[in-house]
């Protein structure tokens, strides 16, 4: 199960998939975190180009074979017919959540190969739900003829159940989530941490997380620019102000550093820092095909000095003295 959770994610981000707008309907009310990523609009964008970039260039082999490897479990051409992913988890523990699905994908076929792999077909509220048979390392469900959830938990994956049929509150009601409830035209990803908790139990030493309350970031494009957008809430005034201080400590420093390099010292200069109250903003506007463009050299520049430390590492064997030469000057 959980093989086939990690080669979803990467099949659905390397692939050439169909993703939709958020749907705060579809995520628990208590969700501590979540995001959302819109695909079709992101390779729409010049941005997508660059995140394909690295992707295509560093991945080929691992995006193909996770196509593969979803599709043996969603049929042939699956990867294209799902319309949206969205993940969020309820619970402190790292490395555990949900993944939802929607599109018009073939559930019979989807059966078929559950079945195969020896999860069990067992019913909740009247929906199909499969597990793997005398373990609780989750389970994938169909919540609809449009609606695939998989979660890494039983009683976590029901519990999503229960949001996406109305029985319980869902975040559409709720008042978190900032980041994708504020979802605006041209976003294509949204994230956000209600619950600082679970990054915690991942990183418990991380001085970076000890301050937050919440974290939320978004990326999107519009009129031909990148934007990035990141905001930071604290318990109070005082220490939003110190974060700010570090951040705009970080951005002179990085001016600095660039200051001979026109190209990079234009994007510093594009950061812009500021606090309101408790809250720490920062964002990032740059023109997205001159970023591209300027990926794309770093990256050839990148290879090209990879290749010269090859070649020059190459031992090359000493040439032996011809037979009969004189190896001694008497």
């Amino acid at each position: 199960m959980k093989k086939a959770m990690i080669c979803l994610v990467l099949a659905l981000t390397a692939g050439y998939t169909i993703a939709g707008p958020v749907n705060l309907h579809l995520i628990n009310n208590d969700a501590k975190w979540a995001m959302h990523l819109d695909l079709a609009k992101a390779r729409q964008t010049v941005a997508g180009k660059l995140l394909s970039l690295k992707a295509d260039s560093k991945y080929p082999e691992e995006a193909s074979e996770a196509v593969t490897e979803f599709e043996k479990y969603a049929g042939q051409g699956a990867a294209k017919l799902v319309e949206g992913i969205t993940i969020f988890s309820t619970s402190e523990k790292p490395r555990s959540g949900i993944a939802i699905l929607s599109g018009r994908l073939d559930q019979q076929f989807i059966d078929q190969q559950l079945k195969s792999e020896g999860l069990e077909l067992t019913k909740y509220d009247g929906k199909n739900l499969y597990t793997k048979q005398n373990e609780d390392k989750g389970g994938v469900a169909f919540a609809n003829k449009d609606l695939i959830v998989l979660g890494s938990d039983i009683e976590m994956l029901k519990r999503a159940l229960d949001a996406i049929s109305g029985k319980t509150p869902n975040a559409g009601s709720g008042d978190g989530l900032p980041a994708l409830r504020n979802w605006e035209q041209g976003t294509f990803f949204g994230l956000d941490f209600d619950d600082l908790t679970p990054m915690r139990n991942v990183k418990p030493d991380a001085d970076f997380l000890k301050s937050p309350e919440q974290m939320s970031f978004s990326a999107g494009e519009a009129d031909g620019k990148l934007s990035l957008w990141a905001n930071v809430r604290t318990p109070d005034p005082q220490r939003a102000m110190k974060i700010k201080q570090i951040a705009q400590g970080l951005v002179a420093l990085a001016a600095i550093k660039t200051s001979e390099l026109p190209e990079l010292a234009d994007m510093v200069e594009s950061v812009q820092v500021w606090s309101q109250g408790s809250n720490v903003s920062a964002s990032f506007d740059y023109p997205a095909q001159k970023l591209v463009e300027l990926a794309a050299k770093y990256v050839t520049m990148h290879q090209e000095k990879i290749d010269c430390q090859i070649e020059l590492s190459v031992e090359v064997e000493p040439k032996k003295p011809d037979e009969g030469s004189e190896t001694n000057n008497e």
